[in-house]
């Protein structure tokens, strides 16, 4: 099933109507080759995009400051870095 904009399939838009009605190919090539955070405009959605950046960020100033980052350990006698993955509930 292909999505229709305007009644129309996505290769048989103009421009203008291309930019009335953006897709996924407008979102991607809209931002250029390197995006400029600075003017991005974040909404609620966009939470996890913060908080991994936050957090890769956290990482990199550890790695400055001469400590390992998250999972990872250089210490040869140490046993490995293990994680729990899934779906967990908390307690309020």
């Amino acid at each position: 099933m292909r999505s229709k904009f305007n009644g129309k399939f996505w290769w048989a838009l103009t421009e203008r109507e291309h930019q009335q009605f953006p897709g996924d190919y407008e979102a991607q090539v809209g931002q250029g080759a390197v995006t400029i955070h600075s003017e991005e405009h974040f909404g609620q959605s966009d939470r996890g995009i913060l908080m991994i950046r936050r957090m890769l960020s956290d990482q990199l100033e550890a790695i400055a400051a001469g400590r390992d980052p998250a999972g990872v350990s250089f210490d040869e006698s140490a046993g490995p870095v293990e994680f729990e993955a899934g779906n967990f509930m908390r307690e309020a």
